[in-house]
């Protein structure tokens, strides 16, 4: 498997695409579009991977944080029950075939992990169909523009870190050992997924924090934190 996208919920999504258009140059997509009305948006990184935001209210009225996130990978549908029925993982599978109103569904296969299972609840698995019209240019790579930014960490809090790497084995991310850094959380373990590296670490800063170290082929060395829980490292940080 390796990482297709970020969902990133915030009560200041503008805020967030403000500082990856004007910071970082990056061309700012629309995304998922329900009933005449584009309810994501985002960017693509060079290496494949994008961000899928969404502002908090009107997606998930009632939401009791400002800062959300999960992580999703892109995978077989059927492998990844095979794999969840052999480790005990408590899954809910939506799949293209069996959606009951499929005007209301995006067109994905999909697999969430339900909570309580650790730093695996804080991922989900898609399977991408044929192309649907409410998906935007952000979902498609033909239609994405090259980006000269490029994804090459993402740095993750768990309290276990055991259950983590065991996590991180399952699903096929390959160790590489410790990592050390100068900005905050300083150091993780190091895994690689794909074409980037995930970095379980101890908690820091608010609830489902995350940061992401980006490559940029001509910007210079930079921090940012567009809100809180949210740091973007930019050719720098180690």
């Amino acid at each position: 498997m390796k990482l297709d996208h970020i969902s990133i919920w915030s009560d200041r999504s503008d805020r967030i695409l403000a500082c990856l258009q004007e910071q970082f140059g990056m061309k700012v997509l629309s995304g998922f579009d329900r009933g005449g009305q584009v309810i994501a948006r985002g960017v693509r990184f060079r290496n494949g991977p994008f961000l899928d935001i969404r502002q908090l209210g009107r997606v998930l009225p009632g939401f009791d944080r400002s800062f959300h996130r999960l992580f999703a990978l892109e995978g077989s549908t059927d492998d990844v029950e095979v794999v969840a029925r052999k480790k005990g993982w408590v899954t809910a599978v939506k799949r293209r075939s069996e959606v009951e109103h499929p005007s209301q569904e995006p067109y994905v296969s999909s697999v969430s992990f339900r909570q309580g299972q650790g730093l695996l609840s804080e991922f989900f698995t898609v399977e991408h169909g044929p192309d649907d019209p409410r998906f935007g240019p952000l979902y498609d790579t033909a239609q994405s523009p090259l980006s000269q930014v490029e994804l090459s960490r993402v740095w993750l809090p768990v309290e276990d870190a055991i259950g983590a790497e065991m996590t991180m084995a399952a699903l096929g991310a390959v160790p590489q050992g410790l990592v050390e850094s100068q900005v905050a959380p300083m150091s993780g373990e190091c895994f690689q997924l794909g074409s980037l590296q995930l970095v379980t670490c101890a908690p820091w800063g608010p609830d489902r924090s995350i940061r992401l170290d980006l490559k940029h082929s001509i910007g210079k060395g930079h921090l940012a934190e567009p809100v809180p829980g949210l740091t973007l490292v930019v050719n720098g940080g180690d």
